[in-house]
């Protein structure tokens, strides 16, 4: 019985994998970009492989409650939340970058770069 559980846990974060609003798109997208293996994954989180596949199968976090929701699945899984946030927001950053420039002008997003400003002097 207990063997079963843990097929469909697996097969269920599999599939999170191919789904945009879950977290598993994102970590696998983590796992490309970082050419990381999940055994990385899981030691980077501090966590075990069934832990890993719970938080796979969770939505994404929101962007307007980024934090409160990172927190929400830190502490129902015992996740270090410092930890979570990095690793989400590098895949965040590299699926980003990696996004043909054609799909992002079809979805509105833009990237934006930051200049330095000079001095004073420079303004008018």
């Amino acid at each position: 019985m207990k063997k079963n559980s843990h097929k469909w846990l697996e097969n269920a974060a599999r599939r999170a994998t191919e789904e945009n609003w879950a977290l598993g798109s994102l970590l696998q997208a983590y796992l490309k970009f970082e050419r990381k293996s999940e055994p990385d994954v899981l030691q980077e989180l501090e966590c075990t492989i069934e832990v890993y596949r719970k938080i796979a199968i969770c939505r994404r976090p929101r962007p307007l409650r980024f934090s409160e929701d990172v927190d929400r699945i830190s502490e129902r899984f015992g996740l270090n939340p410092n930890r979570l946030t990095a690793v989400i927001r590098r895949a965040e950053v590299l699926a980003t970058l990696a996004t043909p420039r054609d799909e992002m002008a079809a979805t509105g997003a833009t990237l934006l770069a930051a200049r330095d400003r000079r001095g004073q002097e420079d303004e008018p």
